[in-house]
């Protein structure tokens, strides 16, 4: 069905004066001076039927109009087109898969008949969009993802960016795994029963743990048990304080008893000495008795001649009147006299006192082989037997202090082995027997020591001793073994309980359920989530895996591209338009670079580019008109505005028969003109139109 402007409205504004209303027939010429607002119109057109503004194909001045357009043929009834409602460009790219700028090929603007920027007017990307099926495959290329449209497929594994649909596979991919992971967590709980093995595994360790304590309490009282034999043992010993005091008892008897022995030799040695000493001490004392008693010869004979002398004297002084002299001479010779008395009374005793010192004179010669000069002699020996005397009694002293002393230590080590109720033993025998006690108290403190020590480790209060005997013996590493095999196992039993506590509530969160149901219906949702989850996977997918295919196909098909354009260059409804409005130009053809050439009847060609304004114009409508006819598959409205004016008089009058050929083919054709040869022109030609042509003055 043609689609045709049924009805037009533009509102007032701009340079347009008043409203334009206008129900077109088929060929309309609407006529104004310049700034009467036929551009207004025009763009009032365009606002209104296709998008405008810097994204789309159009650009229009801000004027703002307003009103509305009524078109039919693009659906069951005529619908109002304004300017905020959906355009023609949106339904015709929705609907019916044409070319987003196929508003370019239905309006010429301001006399610019060109259909594009490009150099010749036309350029490659209008040849595509028509001639190559290029908007058809833009369509289906538009209907896959942008991110998808580079995507490929490489030995099974889809390459794609992660802005694409590729991330939600790959998210649901991820998903899938989470789900797979879950569901393969909870098989292996389920299938193993690990909390039931551990705690039965637990049970039985802590049983044997117990009976190992049984065993270690038992222990505790034995160990206890021997610790008190062993310090009755130890009582019944020395301290060691006492043992060190012995130790120096012993060694100081020792040394006593050497100093004893070595003493008591000297002392014998001085025996002799002592004899010696008494014999010359009495021998001296003899000798001097026996020497003074003994009259020296003439002394009798002394004493008398003194005395005389002594009497004379007294005569002599007694006549010379001298008392005092009187008296000393008479005192002395009454002294001399006695004297003499008494040497003549002892001459009996000195043979005596005589053959004494004669026997001492001897026994010196005898006694120590030299003679006996004179009492000096005996005094000097006496004085060397005196020293030698005096240190024999010393010595000997010595040796009575030292006997005491030695008594006492022995009847001390004798108390020592008694208060232990030990055996007395000789003093050559202290030594070994109290390295015996040493040795037996060392060994009883070794036992003492060694036996707290294993108490301590066991660490059992004595309230705790278990007396009876356990089924099993105490040992000590297995029971090191089962404490940290337990708390080992006890840490495992935590980590499972809190992981399947933890994959319950991941599962409750996951389904929606109650974290209290059961791991069935816990997995029984979750396997229904999984298979959703896989189901919208495959799906995506299969997408992606299509959109691919489909992107293969098309570069396939725009691999043809040239062909088909060269193809479409030469087909009838592209070569008769433009021969019909050129009148020389027949077929089309692409340069080596893609350029427009047109073919003369004459056989020469020609770029589109280096044709006149005029010519080039008339090859513009010419394809446009030609491309939108392809394009929609049916003939539409177009609107030309000041198309042909660049165009001389010759040539005007084919494009207005050629544009009264379009009307004839079912066009529907709106000239906007402000030339009054071309008003003319269309008003001369359309006579032949009858009612089908309009004519409207906005001047």
């Amino acid at each position: 069905m043609p689609v045709r402007i049924d009805s037009l409205k533009v509102n007032r504004g701009g340079p347009l004066k008043d409203d334009f209303r206008f129900e077109p027939a088929d060929l309309n010429l609407i006529y104004g001076p310049n700034e009467s607002g036929k551009t207004f119109i025009v763009e009032a057109l365009i606002s209104f039927l296709f998008k405008s503004g810097k994204r789309s194909s159009w650009v229009l001045r801000d004027w703002s109009p307003s009103g509305k357009a009524v078109i039919s043929g693009i659906g069951e009834k005529p619908v109002d087109f304004t300017k905020s409602k959906a355009k023609l460009d949106d339904l015709w790219l929705t609907d019916s898969g044409l070319p987003q700028d196929l508003s370019r090929m239905l309006i010429v603007r301001a006399g610019d008949t060109r259909l594009s920027e490009e150099g010749d007017g036309v350029g490659s990307a209008v040849l595509k969009t028509f001639l190559s099926g290029e908007h058809t495959l833009d369509r289906v290329e538009d209907r896959v993802a942008k991110s998808l449209r580079d995507a490929t497929l490489e030995h099974g594994v889809i390459r794609a960016t992660q802005n694409s649909p590729k991330k939600k596979r790959d998210e649901f991919r991820a998903e899938l795994d989470v789900l797979d992971e879950l569901l393969q967590s909870l098989d292996a709980d389920l299938d193993r029963g690990a909390v039931h093995s551990l705690e039965k595994r637990k049970a039985a360790l802590e049983e044997e743990f117990q009976n190992q304590d049984l065993a270690r309490r038992h222990r505790a009282y034995q160990l206890h048990s021997d610790l008190a034999r062993v310090r009755m043992n130890e009582s019944a010993l020395p301290e060691p304080k006492e043992i060190s005091d012995a130790e120096l008892d012993i060694r100081s008897h020792s040394e006593k008893l050497n100093e004893y022995q070595r003493r008591s030799e000297t002392l014998d040695g001085l025996r002799s000495a002592a004899d010696d000493s008494r014999w010359v001490k009495h021998a001296s004392e003899v000798y001097t008795s026996a020497a003074s008693r003994t009259e020296p010869k003439g002394r009798k004979s002394f004493l008398l001649a003194l005395t005389i002398v002594l009497l004379a004297a007294a005569v002599t002084t007694g006549l010379l009147s001298m008392p005092i002299p009187l008296i000393v001479c008479a005192v002395g010779s009454v002294i001399t006299m006695l004297l003499h008395h008494n040497s003549v009374t002892s001459a009996g005793e000195d043979a005596v006192n005589r053959k004494e010192l004669a026997d001492i004179r001897s026994d010196f010669q005898a006694r120590y082989n030299r003679p006996l000069a004179s009492i000096a002699d005996l005094n000097a020996m006496a004085e060397k037997f005196g020293k030698e005397e005096y240190h024999a009694q010393e010595t000997e002293r010595q040796v009575k202090d030292l006997e005491g002393v030695i008594a006492m230590l022995e009847a001390g080590m004798g108390g020592f082995f008694s208060r232990h109720g030990l055996e007395n033993h000789p003093p050559s025998e202290w030594g070994k027997a109290l390295t015996g006690l040493k040795t037996l108290r060392s060994n009883l403190d070794s036992e003492s020591d060694a036996i707290e020590k294993e108490l301590d480790r066991l660490d059992v209060d004595q309230d705790d001793f278990l007396q009876a005997k356990p089924a099993i013996q105490w040992n000590p590493e297995r029971y090191r073994q089962l404490s940290e095999e337990i708390t080992e196992l006890e840490h495992e039993l935590r980590d499972v309980q809190n992981s399947e506590s933890s994959l319950k509530s991941i599962l409750a969160n996951r389904t929606g359920l109650d974290v209290r149901e059961s791991w069935e219906d816990l997995r029984s949702a979750l396997q229904e989530q999984r298979d959703e989850k896989a189901e919208e996977h495959r799906r995506i997918t299969a997408d992606i895996l299509a959109q691919i295919c489909v992107m293969d196909a098309l570069n396939g098909f725009r691999a043809l591209e040239k062909e088909r354009m060269e193809e479409g260059l030469t087909a009838p409804g592209l070569t008769d338009p433009l021969r019909g409005i050129t009148g020389k130009y027949t077929g089309l053809a692409l340069g080596e670079d893609g350029e427009l050439i047109l073919e003369a009847d004459d056989g020469e060609s020609f770029p589109l580019d280096q044709l006149s304004t005029g010519a080039q114009e008339q090859v513009h409508l010419a394809l446009r008109t030609a491309f939108a006819a392809a394009a929609l598959d049916d003939t539409a409205f177009i609107v030309l505005d000041d198309a042909f004016q660049h165009s001389d008089w010759r040539r005007r009058e084919r494009m207005v028969d050629y544009t009264l050929g379009l009307v004839e083919m079912g066009w529907q054709v709106f000239y906007f003109t402000m030339d009054d040869h071309m008003k003319k022109l269309f008003e001369v030609s359309s006579k032949r139109m009858g009612d089908k042509f309009a004519s409207i003055d906005i001047g």
